[in-house]
């Protein structure tokens, strides 16, 4: 393979040279300065102050202006330079590139090599607890700088950490272990496990209490029957006396809404009673 060689060129600059007289300048400003620098105008020098404001101001302002081009036409040059020296480098910098794309198929298959030896290893040292590749592997273990010893190690301690924390839960006072193991295979973290089961649970025992409280206070509804006409039920016979079963006619003023209408009607029909609609 041929060295890669690039002589650096041998750039000539010859730095730029402004003249201007200062010296002349510099004389005609301390004239102003000491005319002007601390004078206070009368109300009768309002008009020539302005005038005089407006002169210096004048005068300022070409001065920076000639300061403003010289810059520029020395700013051209020195762009000038950079535009065609960006042009190298860039096309060297394609090149590199173009290199280390090449590079980058043999890296990413060495990282694909090194994941599956990290998979291969947690499969043969999990034992019974199904711990997900996800939970053991960091991309740290595919740096060229990690050796196999190195995350071997570490997936290891990983792994009996979790086997640790399982067996540990076993023994904890709790009612429901099978639940609590498996939120564990979920969260893979023992205390985050802990706090999701005993929020569960309690969410179970309020659950309990709302259904108890719901079936205590639950009252049967009366169902209307459009079905045979009503027979009367044998322990009516048992539970009341034969002159209790004399005619009774009663005209009776109900008011309420319909479904309690219904009951009222269902409940007196359910006792012997016969209803008849004007």
């Amino acid at each position: 393979m041929d060295e890669i060689k690039v002589t650096t060129p041998e750039v000539l600059y010859t730095p730029s040279q402004v003249v201007c007289d200062f010296a002349a300048l510099d004389t005609e400003i301390e004239a102003i300065e000491k005319r002007y620098l601390k004078w206070v105008p009368s109300e009768n020098e309002i008009k020539e102050a302005e005038r005089i404001a407006k002169d210096i101001n004048g005068v300022a302002k070409n001065l920076n202006d000639e300061k403003v081009r010289i810059k520029k036409d020395m700013n051209k040059e020195s762009k000038l330079f950079e535009d065609e020296t960006m042009i190298r480098v860039n096309r060297l910098k394609a090149v590199r590139q173009n290199v280390l794309d090449g590079l980058d198929v043999y890296e990413q298959e060495r990282i694909k090599t090194r994941k599956n030896q990290v998979k291969d290893y947690l499969e043969e040292h999990k034992g019974d607890l199904d711990i997900p590749f996800d939970v053991i592997f960091e991309s740290r273990y595919t740096n060229k700088s990690c050796t196999d010893k190195e995350w071997k190690a570490d997936v290891k301690r990983k792994i009996d950490g979790h086997h640790l924390d399982f067996d540990l839960l076993k023994k904890m006072n709790y009612e429901d272990i099978p639940l609590l193991q498996s939120i564990y295979m979920q969260k893979w973290d023992r205390l985050s496990a802990i706090d999701e089961y005993e929020n569960q649970m309690q969410a179970k025992k309020l659950a309990e209490e709302i259904k108890q409280k719901q079936e205590k206070n639950f009252v049967k509804p009366i169902i209307v029957s459009e079905g045979p006409a009503f027979t009367k039920p044998s322990y009516v016979e048992t539970i009341l006396k034969p002159d209790d079963f004399k005619t009774v006619n009663e005209m009776v003023y109900i008011r309420g809404n319909q479904d309690e209408y219904k009951q009222a009607k269902a409940y007196a029909q359910s006792l012997g009673l016969t209803w008849d609609e004007l």
